[in-house]
């Protein structure tokens, strides 16, 4: 009953798939596919071999238990840490089967639950992992003999489905915990920082590893006390158990394997216990019987005070200016704006402090190159917002529509509203390019011209982008609300259309880093500013005749709140 029951739910779910389908999709998706299909071939071919390597010649340099445990560390720790992106990168889950419109039909909570989980093993990590771990094995097995190679293969695949079991009960219990406002705003405040830690993780434990023991120093260690506790520190953290399965295999301990085995399979079911449950507790709307938010009464104006959507703006006529003042502060209460105003000041000085510790090792003068990676970083931090203008409005897309205004209007609000934050932003990281490089007021002011050149260029293509490829955007931005294939799409217009501006602009400051005049590069840097100003006022134009005409397709993309 519950096999026929689980097939009729797949079966509906692939016929509402292919019926929202369309040949829009159909590109764009092959795009996105062969981009990331690409990627994930390359780095899961690169892995393969260098996991077949370790198992097959660099376990000859383990002399001791816990160093050949150490050696296959290597693997599941990078396994890990890929993990660990992925659970970032999705922080709330995007369940197959919605179980809100499954629960007043007599189906198992427990079968649509298990169909969602086994969906989400089909994701890009778990695909991309088989090639690796299949190196792994042939250098196991290079290493030890054939009989290890099915032992080892069920421990490799209980810790990735252990893992996985865990990443769907975390991305459940994050909803229930994104319920409350004041916890999202802390999440969204925590989580750039937990990215740029996730990311800076390798260099960190190599420059450790660097400043640390010497080899022989380590290697004695592992042969004494300290490695009797290396190995019992992998019987009890779960993170450990595949080393010890792999170590078990590859000794023929048949009973070894199995417990861990066992171990990991009791922690799977333990996590998806734990998920069944908050996903039950969510859709069961035990998330809205908390504390209601508390209601701050608003403060008065002044009687004679003109409303913020009235005040003029000096050189726009008077409805740019309302359009851009509505626009302005509807984006400053934005939860997701206010975070990335505040993400690249601490990341910056993380990098910075890490730079200045050597962490990197040496990257050569950073007079040359440190102006315009500061230059990029908050250009790289607005890209999507500011190549999708459109993608926070959601329903208030409807009201814009039926303003009685010209489109290319709304465009150019919609830039001169980012404009603040951005120019903010980079004159404080063009300021402290300027004093960190040593290049004074001229590198400060080349700085400036060139951010001038990089913001109208990014509004020239936002004038396309945010027509051609709207998509709904969350309050928090966890989620690709909407067409995910736009939202790749978007991504990688993003980091093409970064790297072409930026080409120049890291020529000229390097250039003039190295000792080219500034009165060159100020007119070179002038002169791109220009034709960047008369790229976008022809894009503008453009652009917004086909906003006229496409603004119904536009609406649709931004009220669809998830991906049929």
């Amino acid at each position: 009953m519950l096999a026929r029951q689980a097939a009729a739910l797949v079966a509906l779910r692939w016929r509402l798939f292919l019926r929202a389908w369309t040949f829009k999709k159909t590109v764009g998706s092959a795009v996105v596919f062969l981009f990331y299909a690409t990627l994930v071939i390359f780095l899961s071919g690169l892995a393969t071999v260098g996991l077949y390597a370790l198992a097959a010649h660099g376990l000859n340099k383990a002399d001791s238990p816990a160093a050949w445990l150490a050696l296959m560390d290597i693997p599941a720790g990078l396994f890990l840490l890929l993990w660990l992106w992925g659970l970032l990168m999705e922080l709330q889950r995007s369940d197959l089967l919605d179980f809100k419109k499954f629960m007043h039909l007599p189906v198992s909570p427990g079968m649509i639950h298990g169909i969602n989980f086994t969906a989400s093993l089909a994701g890009p990590l778990a695909l991309g992992s088989v090639p690796p771990v299949l190196g792994l094995l042939a250098g196991l097995a290079h290493r030890h003999g054939w009989g290890g190679v099915a032992p080892s293969a069920a421990v490799a695949a209980g810790f990735i489905v252990m893992l996985e079991a865990w990443a769907h009960y975390f991305r459940g219990w994050m909803a229930l915990v994104m319920e409350d406002k004041r916890k999202r705003q802390l999440v969204l405040a925590l989580l750039p920082l937990l990215f740029v830690l996730l990311a800076q993780l390798p260099s960190v434990l190599s420059h450790l590893l660097r400043e640390g023991l010497d080899p022989e120093d380590t290697a004695r260690l592992m042969a004494g006390g300290a490695g009797w506790w290396f190995e019992r520190a992998h019987a009890v953290v779960p993170l450990g158990w595949a080393s010890l399965g792999l170590r078990a295999a590859a000794d023929g301990n048949t009973a070894g394997v199995l417990a861990v085995v066992a171990m990991q399979g009791l922690a799977t079911a333990l996590g998806l216990a734990l998920g069944l449950r908050s996903t039950l507790a969510y859709y069961a709307g035990e998330a809205s019987n908390g504390k209601a938010a508390r209601k701050t009464a608003a403060t008065p104006e002044a009687p004679d005070a003109l409303p913020v959507t009235l005040r003029p703006v000096p050189g726009l006529s008077a409805q740019t200016a309302a359009l851009t003042r509505a626009f302005f502060h509807s984006s400053l209460r934005h939860p997701s704006i206010r975070i990335q105003l505040v993400m690249p000041v601490c990341v910056g000085a993380l990098l910075f402090a890490m730079y200045q510790s050597g962490a990197y090792g040496d990257l050569g003068d950073g007079r040359a190159w440190m102006p315009t990676v500061l230059i990029v970083w908050p250009f790289l931090n607005f890209a999507v917002p500011l190549l999708n203008v459109f993608g926070a409005d959601g329903d208030g897309f409807r009201g814009l529509m039926l303003l009685p205004a010209p489109r290319r209007d709304f465009l150019l609000a919609k830039h001169l509203a980012f404009l603040p934050f951005m120019a903010g932003l980079s004159g404080l990281f063009c300021l402290a390019g300027a004093l960190l490089a040593g290049g004074g007021a001229a590198m400060l002011a080349l700085s400036l011209v060139n951010v001038a050149y990089l913001y109208l260029g990014f509004c020239a293509v936002s004038c396309w982008t945010s027509v051609l490829l709207p998509f709904r955007m969350g309050r928090n931005l966890m989620r690709a609300k909407g067409n995910r294939t736009a939202f790749s799409l978007t991504g990688l217009v993003s980091l093409a259309v970064t790297g072409a501006l930026f080409t120049p602009t890291g020529l000229l400051l390097n250039g003039h880093a190295r000792g080219l005049g500034f009165a060159s590069a100020l007119a070179v840097s002038a002169a791109l500013a220009a034709a960047a100003g008369l790229a976008y006022r022809w894009c503008l134009v453009r652009a917004g005749d086909l906003l006229h005409a496409r603004e119904t397709a536009v609406l649709e993309a931004l009220l669809r709140r998830d991906e049929e």
